[in-house]
């Protein structure tokens, strides 16, 4: 979409943001030693990039299937990337020892 400026907000927490939770070895960082209240706070944030960036443009007539082409490529992102992460928690679950 050309001649749209992207919309910015700002912090829109009640209060101050908390502190990252980082895990303890920064050199060899495993998907386990990630805390999953830090996991869900980047997913949200990721989340929220995405989401600020779509358009009222791409909402109108469903412009997001893929036959349309890049008409809502920020609604195909957001798509894109909630499929991403639930296709890691199916193989996550699935690879789990019973």
């Amino acid at each position: 979409m050309q001649g749209v400026a992207p919309r910015t907000v700002g912090n829109l927490a009640p209060g101050p943001l908390p502190p990252p939770i980082i895990p303890r070895n920064l050199k060899k960082v495993k998907f386990m030693d990630i805390e999953p209240l830090e996991l869900a706070r980047q997913l949200t944030i990721m989340d929220g990039r995405l989401f600020q960036r779509i358009t009222p443009q791409e909402c109108l007539g469903k412009a997001w299937p893929k036959e349309f082409g890049n008409e809502a490529a920020n609604i195909s992102a957001m798509i894109d990337m909630s499929n991403a992460v639930s296709s890691h928690r199916i193989r996550a679950f699935c690879d789990c020892p019973h």
